[in-house]
């Protein structure tokens, strides 16, 4: 979007997409690069909503509302933060599964 701040802390972003899902806004992905972006945005999330383990490749903070995940591809150096909205995911997932069914 223009006029978007490409900064979030001190970690310096490539871009920020928003995805909707029926119309609704259900998600933002913040794209950044390197290892040094990453520690930037990890320290950034680990003050604003707490310390929490790495699973899987990435780090994961689930709020009854939000969702946040931040995944880091040492070998690429992509890094990839997204915040998204609990209920529309689980939406989202209920009907692929319904439609997996049929």
């Amino acid at each position: 979007k223009k006029g978007d701040d490409l900064k979030m802390g001190e970690a310096q972003l490539d871009k920020i997409e928003y995805v909707f899902w029926r119309e609704k806004f259900a998600e933002v992905r913040i794209n950044a690069t390197g290892p040094e972006n990453f520690d930037r945005l990890k320290n950034f999330l680990f003050e604003k909503y707490g310390t929490v383990n790495k699973f899987q490749g990435a780090y994961s903070w689930e709020g009854s509302i939000t969702r946040i995940a931040l995944r880091y591809d040492e070998p690429t150096k992509p890094c990839l933060l997204t915040i998204g909205s609990t209920q529309l995911a689980s939406q989202e997932v209920k009907e692929i599964f319904e439609k997996d069914k049929d």
